[in-house]
């Protein structure tokens, strides 16, 4: 799908529809099971200006800046997180043609709870082996 979307860019490059445009891309997935979180909420952030997006059914997701507020060689952080899941990494902004700039920024998001209910979990446990232990 991200395949695709370069190109895209790339002929409407060409053909002179995109100008001074960068492009942030990327698919969010669960780490464990590498499956695509489909509708996880993102937020891209370049310089400080924030983007908003929600992944499509392959847990891509894309956002466009004006390259005077995210240009080559800045800094994008992405955020996902849906439903006690949540992921965030870094790319960075390069320029593939003259008027194309463009980062890759994938994020591998975790359940949240997963720890905690582990965390829980196990003290319980080490409760329950006190209490019999003291009896």
């Amino acid at each position: 799908m991200i395949t695709l979307f370069i190109l895209g860019i790339f002929l409407f490059s060409s053909l002179g529809l995109v100008s001074s445009e960068t492009f942030i891309v990327g698919e969010v997935y669960d780490s464990e099971s590498n499956s695509p979180i489909v509708g996880a909420d993102i937020i891209v952030t370049c310089n400080g200006y924030n983007e908003n997006a929600i992944t499509d059914s392959y847990g891509t997701y894309d956002v466009e800046y004006n390259v005077s507020a995210c240009g080559e060689g800045s800094v994008v952080s992405v955020v996902a997180e849906k439903d006690g899941y949540f992921g965030s990494d870094t790319g960075v902004v390069q320029q593939l043609k003259a008027s194309i700039k463009f980062a890759v920024v994938n994020v591998a998001i975790i359940p949240e709870f997963k720890t905690i209910i582990g965390i829980g979990t196990l003290l319980a446990c080490l409760s329950i082996f006190f209490i019999v232990r003291r009896e």
